[in-house]
């Protein structure tokens, strides 16, 4: 399912997906970063990050990786 939403986004469609969904969500949180992987990461910086209205924070653990 991850990998479909990161081919949405990486798709013509994509820029309508992010706007979308920062419609809706100024804010996202992520517990367990340390666990966050590679498509995971890709979703969430594409439409969070680097956007002065929208907020991603990270609580994460580097003691408990499993990566």
């Amino acid at each position: 399912m991850l990998g479909l939403v990161d081919e949405a986004l990486s798709g013509p469609r994509g820029p309508a997906l992010i706007a979308s969904l920062r419609a809706r969500f100024s804010y996202a949180l992520i517990d367990e970063f340390q666990d966050t992987d590679e498509v995971q990461w890709s979703v969430f910086k594409r439409v969070f990050a680097g956007s002065a209205d929208h907020h991603l924070i990270l609580v994460g653990d580097p003691k408990q990786a499993i990566y």
